[in-house]
């Protein structure tokens, strides 16, 4: 592992570890939750790295939130949409994400499992949400308990990297 106590350096990246990119950082970015996320998080410390979890705040797969597998409900409601209603996309089924309550706990519920494989931060890799320049946006729909584009004081805290673990 690194000695300095300082994280100055580091690096994102989606796959596990690998020699050929071992870049002797004091942190590798594990990218995106998923159900390899804790053994890509074991990996990268097995290799002496110290580990912080990277996501999309504003954008990601989250199909299981939009589609409603998650608490029942449907959250397309949700996503950015530019002044004429059109929802927003980060690509095909994608869409910009407005940081709402239920998106928030939604967030926190997919970091909690991989905290218990020892990573120490968690960074956004979006906390502006996509909002498209010169394009005002609604700010979701979730029965208006929408947080806007800032986002509540719990979405600011995450997207100021301050889910810390283990």
């Amino acid at each position: 592992m690194t000695t300095r106590r300082a994280e100055i350096t580091a690096f994102q990246e989606r796959a596990g570890y690998d020699r050929s990119i071992d870049l002797r950082t004091d942190v590798v970015m594990a990218y995106g939750m998923d159900d390899t996320t804790v053994q890509r998080v074991a990996d990268w410390r097995s290799a002496g790295y110290r580990v912080h979890i990277m996501t999309g705040i504003s954008w990601g797969h989250y199909e299981d939130y939009l589609d409603g597998r998650w608490n029942g409900v449907e959250h397309w409601g949700d996503a950015q949409t530019n002044r004429h209603g059109e929802t927003i996309l980060h690509g095909p089924g994608v869409p910009y994400m407005v940081p709402t309550i239920d998106f928030t706990e939604y967030l926190f519920a997919k970091l909690r499992p991989s905290s218990t494989s020892k990573w120490t931060r968690s960074t956004s890799k979006s906390p502006s949400s996509g909002r498209v320049a010169n394009t005002p946006t609604r700010s979701g729909g979730n029965g208006g308990r929408s947080t806007a584009s800032r986002g509540s004081r719990r979405t600011r805290a995450l997207t100021r990297s301050s889910v810390r673990a283990g």
